[in-house]
């Protein structure tokens, strides 16, 4: 416990991010591996033919089947997306209210920080926009590995057809 009250804030904050850029990137895995396996043979297709005395099975052509699974992932990606950019945003006008609260607060010289009472208040802030800041350095690698997944998607969608 006394070892937890000394560790850095910042330390905590990377362990958390790194979690959960991991279940994100679990969750859009798993999403897309589940949204292959919902639909069901298609009934028209699953019956087989008669032609002169032998069964023949119909199969879905491979490339078919590429690319609705690949069309399902790439909207999935799509949505994590748009979410991340939603957080991105947020982060940003969130830092730039930090930003601004702790400028407005009065110093000596400005170059220095404020000096008694204040001081607790602008070195609160300043640790919050630290944390942010590394917040929104992690999702914005987020966006940009999913970004680049999602044009690497799109190729392979466009190729298959």
């Amino acid at each position: 416990m006394k070892r937890f009250a000394t560790t850095d804030v910042t330390s905590r904050f990377r362990s958390g991010s790194a979690l959960a850029a991991g279940l994100l990137f679990l969750v859009t895995t798993t999403l897309a591996a589940c949204a292959g396996r919902t639909e069901g043979p298609d009934p028209s297709r699953a019956a087989p033919a008669v032609e002169s005395g032998l069964l023949i099975y119909p199969t879905l052509a491979p490339d078919t089947v590429r690319n609705s699974a690949v069309t399902r992932t790439l909207e999935a990606t799509q949505a994590s997306l748009r979410r991340l950019e939603v957080e991105l945003t947020y982060l940003r006008e969130r830092i730039d209210e930090l930003r601004a609260q702790a400028d407005a607060i009065p110093r000596t010289r400005p170059e220095l920080p404020p000096q008694g009472e204040l001081y607790d208040v602008y070195g609160e802030l300043v640790q919050r926009v630290s944390v942010l800041s590394e917040m929104l350095v992690e999702r914005l690698m987020q966006f940009e590995t999913l970004r680049m997944n999602q044009e690497t998607l799109q190729q392979l969608r466009d190729s298959g057809s």
